[in-house]
């Protein structure tokens, strides 16, 4: 019996620790998102020609806004959403958008990219994390 009880514990304990794992969704004017961020010093294909480089000493910041469950993007809605207004703090910097690009994830779903170019601290390459966060119009 005591076997059975620490094994139910230890299941409700892992189900814990996932559930809070997850962080908290991202409420906005187009809908509930979970937001994850990269940098990277190029965006684009040299393919097509449209590849762009950020300025010396800058990088870029994409935020990945993919809609929470249930949460059906429209797509106009959210241009004129973030357009008018979403702004980027990383640490205590704040910078204006640049670029509004979708992604089309597995024929499943429509993901917000928000692009910022912001100063590269050593972000790029890794070394240095800092806290991002977004200022929502």
């Amino acid at each position: 019996m005591k076997k059975v009880i620490l094994l139910i514990l230890a299941a409700c304990i892992v189900i814990l620790f996932c559930a809070c794992d997850q962080p908290d969704p991202i409420i906005t004017g187009v809908g509930e998102f979970q937001s994850s961020h990269e940098f990277v010093s190029s965006i684009g294909s040299e393919e097509d020609g449209s590849l762009k480089t950020a300025a010396d000493g800058n990088t870029f910041l994409l935020i990945y806004l993919t809609p929470v469950d249930g949460t059906e993007v429209d797509l106009d809605a959210a241009d004129v959403y973030f357009r008018s207004g979403a702004r980027a703090v990383v640490d205590t910097d704040t910078y204006d958008l640049l670029y509004l690009a979708y992604d089309e994830v597995n024929d499943a779903y429509v993901r917000c990219v928000l692009i910022f170019e912001v100063a590269d601290n050593g972000y790029s390459d890794g070394s240095a994390q800092p806290t991002v966060s977004l200022d929502l119009p």
